[in-house]
């Protein structure tokens, strides 16, 4: 797109403006002009313009003493000054006053468009220089204070600039990095490997991204992920490299933590499903012997040997689930909830569990979890203690939007007004460790659902509702 170039004209003859004007025009140049000093110096603080063509005997003032106020104005305005009275006097002044030119009238109009061609371009390149350098500010600025270390160094890896943040992070001056090789960082923990590939890639015109181990001045081991670039020059040659480089040290700190986490909780996972699903095989063993020895009509004793069974064979359950593959764990909710009051219903036999499902829910999905079992054992369990003897739990399962909408209720006393605002709280519990609806929450929160005790009558049991999102 071609940029508009405006010229002021400012003289007092209204035909020597018109006349320019249309000459200015025929050049392609945007050409206005005024009369007197006040109006030149009026537009000039309205309006921008490259070039002024001012005479310098003015009804007001003279061009010359006009010259420093329309510079206040534009400082970048060229500005020819015109005269009809030259001297060697005005002409100094005039150039002493920071004219671009002084041309003597009748003005030639060929040299005239020289000089205002050559000017335009003069203008031109300091328009061009002066944004050229707040660009470079602004990168020099965001470079000083950039978070990341920023390093530049030759094609051969010599060190010519390190930013502020590189000087903080390492613990180096400027003046003990600069002219040395970028190999004053290692700290012969950066595999070999690397840094071929790093080389390789470089001189193939690439930009490289890696993890070195180096070294401090003072010996701390740090970890930086770098992000390399070559630098070309004009002959396509590799010039120099510049790396922005981030401290991860603390990022690969965590990850080694956890994973030291992890190794540990696999080794304890085998060691605990092992030794425990050994001992509850022993307790069964001696249920199973305790079975043959209590005579056929002790209908008591064999109840209780069932229900010792039925938790033996949960605890199993319940270690398999931990130690399982996430990919194994089951994620049809309405199955789950089945087996699990079945089995809660095999421990307690007392305990009555109906699981309905509406109409449009029996093919619903979760995410997959180990533990969302345990909510459901929590609930029975809890409805289970508090009950009379003959305790009975509903178990609606429906969709509700994108969800899965369980309400379980019982028909027990319900949950006590002081603490039903607390329920869910660490260490709050109407029996145990206060742990259970609390872990429940957590346990339901990793999955993206809720968990809430919905409003009852008094003495008509508890009711939770659980929204799980549906799994596609």
């Amino acid at each position: 797109m071609k940029v508009v170039e405006r010229i002021l004209i400012v003289d007092d003859d209204e035909s020597i403006c018109r006349s320019l004007e249309l000459i200015l025009q025929s050049e392609g140049y945007v050409a206005e002009s005024v009369h007197t000093a006040s109006d030149a110096l009026s537009r000039t603080r309205k309006k921008e313009f490259e070039l002024i063509i001012l005479d310098n005997k003015l009804p007001d003032k003279n061009g010359i003493d006009l010259l420093p106020e329309l510079k206040e104005a534009q400082p970048d305005i060229n500005i020819i000054i015109i005269t009809g009275f030259a001297s060697v006097q005005s002409a100094s002044e005039a150039l002493e006053n920071d004219a671009a030119a002084y041309m003597v009238k009748p003005v030639n109009v060929a040299e005239l468009l020289l000089v205002v061609k050559s000017l335009m371009d003069k203008h031109a390149l300091t328009v061009e220089k002066k944004r050229t350098e707040l660009e470079l500010r602004k990168l020099s600025r965001a470079i000083e204070h950039n978070p990341t270390s920023i390093v530049m160094t030759d094609n051969d890896g010599t060190i010519e600039y390190v930013n502020p943040r590189f000087i903080k992070l390492t613990g180096y001056s400027p003046e003990e990095v600069v002219g040395k090789n970028s190999s004053i960082l290692q700290s012969g923990q950066t595999p070999a490997a690397t840094y071929v590939h790093l080389w390789e890639t470089l001189t193939s015109g690439m930009e490289w991204n890696g993890l070195f181990i180096n070294k401090k001045k003072n010996g701390d081991i740090y970890w930086e992920e770098a992000w390399i670039s070559p630098i070309l020059g004009l002959d396509g040659e590799i010039t120099h490299f510049v790396a922005v480089k981030l401290d991860v040290t603390e990022r690969m700190k965590g990850e080694a933590l956890r994973n030291q986490y992890q190794r540990e909780l696999e080794l304890y996972s085998s060691l605990v499903r092992h030794d425990l699903k050994n001992d509850v095989a022993v307790i069964l063993a001696n249920v199973d012997a305790a079975g043959m020895i209590f005579p056929e009509d002790e209908v008591d004793g064999h109840e209780v040997l069932a229900s010792i069974e039925a938790v033996c064979n949960r605890m199993i359950t319940l270690l398999d689930a931990v130690t399982r593959p996430i990919d194994s764990v089951e994620t049809d909710i309405v199955a789950l909830v089945r087996r699990i009051a079945s089995q809660t219903q095999e421990a307690l036999p007392e305990l009555t569990i109906d699981v309905i499902t509406d109409k449009g829910a029996e093919a619903l999905r979760i995410q997959g979890s180990r533990l969302v079992h345990t909510v459901f054992e929590n609930l029975f369990r809890n409805a289970a203690f508090h009950a009379s003897e003959d305790a009975k739990i509903e178990v609606r399962i429906s969709r509700q939007e994108n969800s899965v909408r369980i309400v379980v209720s019982d028909n027990g006393p319900g949950v006590a007004e002081e603490v039903r605002d607390r329920l869910f709280t660490r260490g709050v519990s109407t029996r145990g460790s206060g742990l259970g609806l609390y872990l429940s929450r957590e346990i339901i929160k990793t999955l993206g659902g809720t968990i809430e005790l919905l409003d009852a009558k008094s003495g008509e049991g508890a009711v939770f509702q659980i929204l799980l999102p549906i799994s596609y």
